[in-house]
């Protein structure tokens, strides 16, 4: 019994990487043995389909827990906003001048890494650590808007491509990112208005299941970025280039998240804001518009950043133990 309490409190403290273990070793066996091959095409169609449903089932989990009333903006949501750009700006002027150079690839994934949204699950991670709930999900909504923004904008300026026109572009990425953003929120706060005694129900029921669902999510993530890996058909050094970029970029934003919110003093939220971010838009921008290779980054990124997550929660677990200050 002792050895399986063992097993429950690693799985509980690690959910995050153990959720992608599962995802990297069920797409290898799906992959690889040849009696499931009619099996791939089926499950990458629902599992694509799956994700915008789940990020939606996550997010009104989250939003169903707060009062409306408590949204408010803060002069951090400012500065992080005006990171975001500056950031995603200087890694387009980059690509755009260096059309020919050898990290190119890299920096395209970056981009993408730095212009998407705050992943929706930023709120699940940062009321785990202890977070301020209400700031972080005002700035996810505000992050959204700016992403559907930048993204147009720039891409053309990276790639040249006569065909990828600003409105229709725009119009793409904005019907994509607004559903996830936009309708839980909404719903939420309906219900919060017409019938409060349910939505006290709704939040009660659903405390942890969040945090599960962003799991399970993870698991099919992780699936997809090994196969934009065999897709792109890249050397085993350049995915290991464009693998240490996502690194790179995802302790940059980590890193800067954290001494703003330092600044702020609201260092979880500020830290999740900047640094969690909404890799499946991402991967979407790359495989839609830069290419296979390019996907390798932010496809990295997802486990960089729950590598993060999940040493910061178990260091949250630890850290209410008793007698851990001892």
């Amino acid at each position: 019994m002792k050895e399986f309490d063992r097993i429950i409190r690693f799985v509980k403290d690690w959910t995050l990487l153990v959720c992608m273990a599962l995802g990297a070793v069920g797409y290898y066996v799906l992959k690889c043995v040849p009696a499931l091959e009619a099996w791939r095409h089926p499950a990458a169609e629902i599992s694509s389909g799956l994700l915008p449903v789940l990020i939606f089932l996550m997010l009104f989990m989250t939003f169903i827990k707060i009062d409306v009333r408590s949204y408010r903006l803060t002069w951090w949501h400012v500065v992080l906003l005006l990171l975001q750009m500056g950031l995603s700006g200087a890694l387009a002027w980059c690509v755009s001048t260096h059309p020919q150079a050898g990290w190119r690839m890299s920096a395209e994934g970056a981009f993408c890494c730095v212009a998407c949204p705050t992943a929706t699950a930023a709120a699940v991670i940062v009321r785990k650590l202890g977070g301020r709930v209400q700031t972080i999900t005002t700035y996810t909504l505000l992050s959204g808007f700016v992403s559907a923004v930048m993204i147009p904008l720039l891409l053309p300026v990276m790639e040249h491509n006569p065909q990828l026109e600003f409105h229709a572009m725009f119009l793409v990425i904005l019907r994509r990112v607004s559903p996830p953003l936009i309708a839980p929120f909404v719903l939420a706060a309906l219900i919060r208005w017409a019938h409060a005694r349910l939505a006290q129900r709704m939040a009660d029921f659903t405390r942890d299941a969040a945090f599960y669902l962003w799991g399970f999510t993870l698991t099919i993530l992780m699936a997809q970025t090994l196969h934009s890996v065999y897709c792109s058909h890249a050397t085993g050094f350049q995915v290991l280039l464009t693998a240490c970029a996502g690194l790179l970029v995802c302790g940059v934003q980590f890193f800067l998240g954290h001494k703003v919110g330092l600044l702020f003093r609201d260092t979880v939220s500020c830290t999740q804001g900047l640094g969690q971010k909404n890799t499946m838009i991402a991967v979407w921008v790359c495989l839609s518009y830069l290419s296979p290779l390019a996907a390798v980054v932010p496809g990295s990124y997802i486990l960089w950043q729950n590598v993060l997550n999940s040493w910061q929660l178990w260091q949250k677990r630890r850290a209410a133990q008793p007698g851990a200050a001892a």
